[in-house]
């Protein structure tokens, strides 16, 4: 017993301690709450540096207007361009979340389901506390159910489809990644320039806010600089993203447009054929009349981005890339099977000839 080898306290500690030393950044649980806090605290920043003050407009007589109240996210139809704007850029906030720790293919999964549910549990406090404060001033056209179910069902949605492209920039292959990133530039822009006015001002804002346009072309030509020219169909990527651009453009100039019409007094809802009739008049115009500055400086910046960084790739990278298709890893070399048999010694005396027909096949023989 004497001879027993004592076993140090710091070696029965060490699993213990190395639990407790695990970085932080190598789990899984801090994603939703940072989903949630970037869904709601990035997001949402345009509408909360305002004040989170509404006042709801009239459509029965009162004897004194009604008071502002407090609502986390703008449902008033007067705002509904701010309101897509918002929540598709906080949804995609939330899915960036997943980057978090560093990358592992088998906490993916998990990590996106926590920025999930992050993004969900976000969505649903800010539209539920927005429906209860507007349904609470009854008499209003905000408050009218017509006009809050609406606005609920797109704010879900918007949220959702923001989720979605956050996601495929965090987590798609090249070509994924750039067709994600398109619309979000231009949701970025618009949202950069609603932070703008509700800092300075409208009119303090207005030579910046014009000038934003041109940051949609640096922002989607350094996504498509990551897909590069090569193999050739890639060029269909780049065609399908600028389009994408060119369309949410007009769509949210046509979404600005008809927001005028949607007011007390305009006889809604009888007048919503009048107003998506005039919807699609604008849309047209908007597509019609698109400025493609932003467009081709996408392309300049995408082409030259995309040379620099065939250069800079090592030699053995850009075969393999494009032998593979868009968005495909290149496939692994083939292993070679080992030869068969043992190998026959070295040795300065020459071999004996084989018989004919072994192997070499004699037509006789055969």
């Amino acid at each position: 017993m004497d001879d027993a080898v004592e076993v140090p306290d710091e070696a029965i500690s060490r699993p213990a301690d190395r639990f407790a030393r695990r970085p932080l950044r190598s789990r899984v649980w801090p994603v939703a709450p940072l989903a949630f806090a970037g869904w709601w605290v990035v997001g949402a920043l345009p509408w909360v540096v305002t004040g989170l003050r509404i006042t709801p407009r009239l459509t029965t007589a009162r004897e004194r207007p009604p008071e502002p109240y407090l609502s986390t996210l703008p449902f008033v139809t007067g705002q509904l361009p701010l309101l897509v704007v918002l929540t598709l850029c906080a949804g995609a906030v939330s899915a960036l979340a997943v980057l978090w720790s560093a990358p592992h293919g088998s906490k993916r999964i998990r990590r996106a389901v926590a920025a999930l549910s992050g993004a969900l549990a976000a969505t649903a406090y800010t539209v539920v506390q927005s429906a209860g404060a507007a349904r609470q001033s009854a008499g209003t056209f905000d408050g009218d159910p017509r006009v809050l179910r609406p606005l609920v069902v797109l704010a879900m949605a918007c949220s959702i489809v923001g989720f979605v492209l956050g996601l495929c920039v965090a987590y798609g292959k090249p070509v994924l990644r750039a067709l994600a990133a398109a619309p979000l530039a231009v949701l970025t822009v618009n949202w950069l320039s609603a932070l703008t006015v509700a800092l300075l001002g409208s009119a303090a804002a207005y030579r910046f806010v014009g000038q934003t346009r041109w940051l949609v072309g640096i922002l989607l030509g350094l996504a498509l600089a990551t897909v590069g020219l090569r193999p050739a169909r890639r060029v269909i990527t780049w065609i399908v993203a600028l389009a994408m651009v060119w369309v949410l453009e007009a769509a949210i100039t046509m979404l600005a447009n008809i927001t005028v019409l949607l007011r007390p007094g305009y006889g809604l809802p009888g007048t919503v054929r009048e107003v998506a009739a005039s919807g699609q008049d604008v849309f047209v115009q908007a597509l019609l009349a698109y400025r493609p500055g932003p467009l081709v400086l996408a392309v300049v910046i995408g082409l030259a981005a995309s040379l620099l960084l065939t250069r800079l790739r090592p030699a053995g990278d850009g075969s393999r890339e494009g032998a593979a298709g868009p968005g495909e890893a290149a496939a692994p070399p083939i292993p070679t099977a080992p030869s068969q048999g043992p190998t026959p010694p070295r040795t300065d005396e020459p071999l004996e000839p084989e018989p004919a027909g072994r192997h070499t096949g004699d037509a006789a023989a055969r």
